[in-house]
């Protein structure tokens, strides 16, 4: 993993590092797909708000300025293209 902004690992988990409720944790990767598949994985409390995503660049850690994210908020789930919200799903 590259990158971390108010947010630790531990072993495969991504962890925010200090107790505060704002959009300024994650990470960035060093790795990129060249070519071919890949996917990602995720675990979240849905007693929490979660967004991960894919990005082309990175110029802070607040949640627009993720190119493709998926958000997780209590019993919802939301799909986001460069901050606009696509679809929307609740359990």
């Amino acid at each position: 993993m590259g990158a971390h902004a108010n947010a630790s690992t531990s072993g495969q988990a991504l962890l925010r590092s200090i107790p505060t409720t704002g959009w300024d944790a994650g990470a960035v990767s060093t790795k990129a797909i060249i070519s071919g598949d890949g996917y990602v994985e995720v675990t979240s409390s849905m007693q929490q708000h979660a967004m991960f995503g894919l990005s082309s660049g990175n110029t802070d850690a607040s949640y627009p300025d993720i190119d493709f994210a998926i958000y997780m908020a209590w019993n919802e789930v939301q799909i986001y293209e460069r901050v606009n919200c696509e679809a929307r799903s609740v359990r």
